[in-house]
């Protein structure tokens, strides 16, 4: 019987492998490189989360932002209670014109649509810092789906190496049985079926897989927290803003068209004027934080994005796996498992082929037709496991997951996270000093009101003009 009978399964095994496919080059992002230079001149910008002096130049920075936020709003409250108010010399000429002369009321309306420019281009940034972390999420998700699948792949090909054992077990004895000889040393075959189960089995217990999945799951959960509260956030900072703006509004057209005494304002108008003076402090404060924390995020990515596959090797703890899909360089651990699995696949075919031979059975002879049934189960066995393998080897190619990662790490990170978080950043800037100017242009508006009013009312009223000055005068710190 000749030894082609085995061969359909067994003669292509994959015994090397060498793959053709290169990682993509990495071309440094105008966004990354921006953010990398930030501060560059008062900081370690290379990235190390070892090192102390990055970590710390990163601290001083934020804290100092935090810092320069704290004594903002301990000295606008001031200015806005005292300075510009009608009882201050300060800005004394614009606060004796009319209402909304020496140009408020010009450059309260610029200052606010300014406002709304930032609050626009910070919320494009939100919005895009989300969908783009959601893209790092499913990328995350997909490349632990790959590895996931090599260690279901390995149990399957273990589980059909089993089988395989049982199979040839059962078929040869009947061989053995009708052709009445030992044609089978179970031992000596069977070694390279255990040592195929052995290495392959030990892929779905790989530390270094199963710290790779962990990792990447984490990502991808911590993704899609995110974008849920990134769209809640999104929709209620822009309502809240909007509330805020039109309240500054409306209180700015109160005082400059309807010429209403500020000492004596209806409850609405007080009321107006309090949720919004509040909401607008409210605001300032959490955009301040959210620059803050916008400006340590675009630090930290550009400068993780200089090197980011020695940085991603870094980040995970220096994981072969991950080292090796992040550059395709270097050693497949995975791959050499697989492909050792194949060689001892065809090492245990070869072995078995040469026992069924020995059966050395002639054609019309009664045990003929038992060889050739036990021939197609094995074949049928063996056959199972060889696709098995053949399958993992797909899973396990280098430009299955480093696509993935060229994906996730170049695009997704480095270059459109960086370039959304720029817009965060920007928006934010261009929002809270252009707010505060503007409600600071309000108050003078209303000092101006302030100080307009006992003219008008000592042309209403000559005879009562002093007691409006009590009245103004014990008012006029509402404000």
């Amino acid at each position: 019987m000749s030894s082609s009978a085995l061969q359909p399964w067994w003669e292509d095994a994959v015994t090397s492998f060498d793959e053709n496919y290169i990682s993509p080059a990495y071309s440094i992002p105008s966004s990354a490189k921006t953010n990398h230079d930030l501060f560059g001149e008062y900081r370690n910008n290379d990235f190390d989360t070892d090192g102390n002096d990055w970590g710390e130049h990163i601290f001083i920075i934020t804290c100092s932002m935090l810092a320069i936020g704290l004594i903002f709003f301990i000295v606008c409250p001031f200015i806005y209670m005292f300075c510009l108010s009608d009882r201050s010399n300060c800005c004394s000429k614009t606060k004796e014109k009319r209402i909304g002369g020496g140009g408020t009321h010009f450059l309260f309306w610029v200052f606010l649509v300014f406002s709304g420019i930032g609050i626009a281009l910070s919320i494009f940034g939100f919005y895009s810092m989300g969908e783009d972390t959601m893209d790092l999420g499913n990328y995350s998700s997909d490349a632990s789906f790959y590895l996931k699948q090599v260690q279901s792949t390995s149990s399957i090909v273990v589980g059909s190496a089993e089988n395989l054992k049982t199979t040839i077990t059962t078929e040869i004895g009947k061989i053995e049985a009708c052709i009445g000889a030992v044609i089978f040393d179970e031992n000596e075959s069977f070694a390279e079926l255990n040592n195929l189960i052995s290495e392959v089995e030990a892929l779905s217990l790989n530390q270094d897989i199963e710290d790779a999945i962990k990792n990447l799951d984490d990502v991808s959960e911590s993704s899609k927290d995110n974008d849920s509260a990134s769209i809640t956030f999104n929709i209620a900072y822009g309502v809240l803003n909007f509330i805020c703006f039109m309240g500054l509004a409306l209180l700015a057209i109160a005082v400059t068209k309807s010429h209403l005494d500020p000492g004596e304002a209806n409850p609405m108008q007080s009321c107006i004027r309090c949720t919004t003076l509040l909401l607008a402090f409210f605001l300032i404060s959490i955009s301040w934080l959210f620059l803050v924390s916008s400006t340590t995020g675009a630090l930290v990515t550009g400068d993780f994005c200089q090197d980011p596959q020695q940085y991603t090797t870094e980040y995970f703890d220096n994981n072969e796996v991950v080292q090796f899909y992040a550059t395709c360089e270097g050693s497949n651990t995975i791959m050499d498992a697989i492909i050792l699995g194949e060689i001892y696949l065809f090492e245990s075919a070869k072995l078995l082929s040469d026992s069924i031979e020995s059966a050395n059975v002639q054609p019309g002879d009664v045990c003929a037709t038992v060889i050739d049934e036990a021939r197609s189960k094995i074949l049928t066995s063996g056959y199972s496991v060889k696709t098995s393998l053949d399958a993992a080897i797909g899973l396990a190619e280098c430009e299955t997951i480093n696509s993935i990662y060229v994906d996730a790490v170049y695009n997704s990170l480095c270059d459109d996270v960086n370039r959304s978080l720029q817009f965060v950043m920007i928006g934010l800037l261009i929002y809270t000093v252009n707010f505060v100017i503007c409600i600071f242009v309000w108050r003078l508006m209303v000092a101006q009101a302030e100080a307009e009013q006992p003219l008008i009312q000592r042309q209403i009223n000559p005879h009562n003009s002093s007691a409006y000055m009590v009245r103004k005068t014990a008012a006029s710190g509402a404000y």
